[in-house]
């Protein structure tokens, strides 16, 4: 799914931040996905899950493209 993200012209980021430690942080990873079909839009989420990040962004992108 996320290469068909890419050919679409999509730009996924995944960030893994290693000072947030905290338990008032919202998780060490920020998923990123904007572009492509999504023109000027995007969807984000900061997690504590690398799967659920992704899930997110995936799924995000593609109801938003309808």
């Amino acid at each position: 799914m996320i290469e068909w993200m890419r050919q679409e012209g999509a730009v996924v980021i995944i960030k893994f931040d290693g000072e947030r430690t905290g338990t008032s942080d919202n998780g060490p990873y920020t998923f990123i996905v904007s572009g492509g079909r999504l023109a000027d839009g995007h969807v984000r989420m900061d997690s504590d899950s690398v799967e659920r990040g992704l899930a997110h962004i995936i799924t995000g992108y593609f109801e938003s493209i309808g």
